[in-house]
């Protein structure tokens, strides 16, 4: 089993070496990659991490296809997006079973949050807004396996800051939704408290690095606020906005 992260996170990575092939089964490379992940090896850490999370999110047994092709025929007709739909089921699937097969019991549940924290406190931002977003954690585990949540407990506030410090939209999104009041972190509700500044200052970059709905939604939050500010303190707000936007 992995060293606890903190160690792991805290090591000099070792010299650049190429990851095994894209896909690869993962038992014929876990040793390797879990290895250069306890050196503090970034990119086999988050290689770990993203594969661990598709395959806790895409169990071998699942029966979504079967389910999803029961509700299309119960329906009576097919669209092209059903098929499409089903057709992206199955490539996961297939995917799952060729990356996912042969793994140690309890693997996949113990260790791929482990990986994901590890790759984030190693610096990837992307990793670091989907630790906090949607944690590969069972919120029904929390008193017989407290580990995992109470490492969530301790880390998801620094790491959301950092990511949207550096531009991670995501990391963006959720810290705007906190500091406007439409949000908060999975079980800390007060552990961001919200901010009407930088709810305002992510809602500014959210406008500039966005299109669509998205952009039309924070347009609209930062004009209806934008009166809460003086013109000195507002256009600082725009400023920051913008180099955040940047970022991205």
């Amino acid at each position: 089993p992995p060293q606890r992260f903190d160690d792991a996170a805290s090591g000099a990575p070792s010299a650049d070496q190429p990851l095994p092939p894209h896909d690869t089964p993962l038992t014929e490379v876990i040793d390797e990659l879990e290895s250069r992940a306890l050196r503090g090896d970034r990119p086999a850490a988050c290689r770990l991490a993203m594969d661990g999370y598709f395959c806790r999110n895409n169990p071998l047994d699942s029966d979504s296809v079967a389910f999803f092709e029961q509700a299309i025929a119960s329906r009576g007709r097919t669209t092209a997006a059903d098929v499409a739909w089903i057709e992206r089921l199955e490539a996961m699937h297939r995917r799952a079973v060729r990356l996912c097969s042969g793994l140690p019991e309890g693997w996949v549940r113990d260790h791929s949050w482990r990986y994901l924290l590890q790759g984030a406190q190693l610096g990837d931002d992307f990793l670091a807004a989907m630790y906090v977003i949607a944690p590969p954690l069972d919120r029904n585990d929390f008193l017989e396996n407290p580990e995992p949540w109470s490492q969530y407990q301790q880390h998801a506030a620094t790491l959301l800051r950092r990511a949207a410090e550096h531009g991670e939209l995501r990391a963006i999104w959720q810290l705007q939704r906190i500091h406007s009041g439409r949000g908060a972190l999975i079980g800390m509700p007060h552990a961001i408290v919200p901010n009407r500044r930088l709810a305002a200052v992510y809602a500014v970059a959210l406008r500039q690095a966005t299109n669509g709905d998205s952009l039309r939604e924070f347009d609209t939050y930062a004009r209806r606020h934008q009166s809460d500010f003086d013109a000195e303190a507002w256009r600082e707000i725009e400023r920051e906005g913008a180099v955040l936007a940047q970022g991205h």
